[in-house]
């Protein structure tokens, strides 16, 4: 019986230190300071600049409250779903492990916070403050213009899709964070340790595989031997940057300036450039191998031994452009412009060419504009002279001259005028004449004959 007593007087010492360490729960769900409030379903409720610090949350939820200017410091908010705008609030050193935190916090203050697992896909966090913050939050689609992320630790955290643009990121961690179609530009300070070894950043973007690049102010960058493979660089301005040797295999240039851009050796294939500017761009020993090159400006452009393997140039303008030693496999030119595209020792032909142009000795060569009427002019007597006259011709064009006797060619006589023999009596005499240009095909014209008489 004594033994008995002693563990009833055992148990009921521990059960009043159990109720004395444990805040018992509200008898109602009132937001306050130090309170405990698990599982809480709070509902259109004004709490502006309300002071809900140290308080238990856990498993809450915050649907359409005026949260602005609300303190959360040093509360447990775990689980808690925010479907309330919460601008200008403050959660410095809170738990926000597995939060859903998918609305407007801009300006909020997040310092010193845990983030295990936090989902903040598509929050609005302009001008947010996450200093010293760590966990492997979720940021998809977030809005992180202007926030500072100094000292933060985001390792494994993703950031696919987010806005960064103009964000402080001194002494941040991403080690392998997800960066995924992220957008950047305007970065401040300097990272700790970047998602991977593939990822850096140059001229205040963040560079890397699947990077959105779009509208990027990127000219005259040095971006060599960058892996940038599915980058997004719509609309971005790459005027005379350096991208020789850099991996940029499906990436999207939709309306990009490259005009002048270095892009020497680089693999480009797969890559879709769409009424991008290509202009006197350097494709020296570019791989385009199944890269679509649609309303494209090439003008001037330097493709010598580019590989364009399977390339479509749909309604493209290559005017003056070199493909010098290129590789043509199935290629397809037929809608562009090659208005005197220069394209010699090639080194491999299977193309599909715009009407008036083929393939010679290796070359890409158009059928001549204006080809002149050969016209023989002089009396055909004996001793007399006759001149043959080529009318107009393109521009540059070389002749050569083969004089005919009755259709067969009379030795040595291979100048513009010829003087007649005797042989040539009551014979008829014609000039053959090979007119050649520079990228034009070599065109034979015969002229009128004349019969010799005494």
């Amino acid at each position: 019986m004594k033994s008995l007593r002693k563990i009833v007087v055992f148990l009921l010492a521990m059960s009043m230190a159990f109720l004395w360490v444990t805040p018992a729960k509200a008898d109602s769900c009132t937001p306050a300071k130090n309170s405990y409030l698990q599982d809480c379903w709070f509902s259109g409720l004004d709490l502006r600049n309300a002071d809900l610090s140290g308080s238990d949350f856990t498993g809450s939820t915050f649907l359409l409250c005026n949260l602005t200017g609300a303190r959360f410091d040093n509360s447990d908010l775990s689980e808690v779903d925010f479907y309330s705008d919460a601008k200008s609030a403050s959660f410095r050193s809170v738990d926000l492990f597995q939060a859903k935190m998918s609305s407007d916090f801009s300006s909020s203050d997040f310092s010193n916070a845990y983030l295990g697992g936090t989902d903040f896909t598509l929050a609005n966090l302009t001008q947010a403050k996450f200093n010293f913050a760590r966990g492997y939050a979720i940021f998809d689609y977030a809005n992180l213009t202007g926030a500072v992320l100094d000292d933060a630790d985001f390792s494994l955290a993703s950031f696919e899709s987010a806005n960064l643009l103009n964000a402080s990121i001194s002494n941040t961690h991403f080690e392998s964070a997800n960066f995924n179609y992220i957008k950047s530009g305007g970065l401040r300070g300097t990272v700790t340790y970047p998602p991977s070894n593939e990822w850096t950043i140059r001229n205040g973007y963040w560079l890397g595989e699947y990077a959105d690049l779009s509208d990027a102010s990127l000219a005259d960058a040095q971006l060599i031997g960058l892996k940038l493979n599915n980058a997004i660089f719509d609309d971005a301005d790459l005027r005379s940057a350096n991208l020789s040797q850099s991996n940029l295999r499906y990436a999207s240039f939709d309306g990009t300036d490259l005009s002048s851009a270095n892009l020497e050796n680089a693999n480009l294939q797969n890559a879709w450039f769409l009424e991008a500017d290509l202009s006197q761009s350097n494709l020296y020993l570019a791989d385009l191998s199944n890269t679509l090159v649609e309303k494209t400006s090439l003008v001037n452009a330097d493709l010598t031994s580019a590989y364009l393997s399977n390339t479509r140039f749909f309604e493209s303008d290559l005017t003056k452009a070199t493909l010098n030693y290129a590789t043509l496999i199935m290629t397809n030119l037929t809608t562009s412009n090659l208005t005197d595209v220069i394209a010699d020792n090639l080194a491999e032909i299977w193309a599909d060419l715009p009407v008036h142009y083929s393939f010679y000795k290796n070359s890409i060569v158009r059928s001549f504009i204006k080809v002149g009427k050969i016209t023989l002019g002089g009396l055909p007597k004996l001793n007399k002279t006759l001149t043959a006259a080529v009318g107009t011709w393109d521009k540059g064009t070389k002749f050569t001259y083969q004089w005919l006797r009755n259709g067969v060619a009379i030795s040595k006589a291979k100048s513009k005028t010829y003087k007649i023999v005797r042989a040539d009596l009551n014979k008829k005499i014609s000039c053959r004449v090979l007119g050649s240009a520079k990228g034009r095909i070599p065109t034979t014209k015969l002229s009128n004959s004349l019969k010799v008489i005494g």
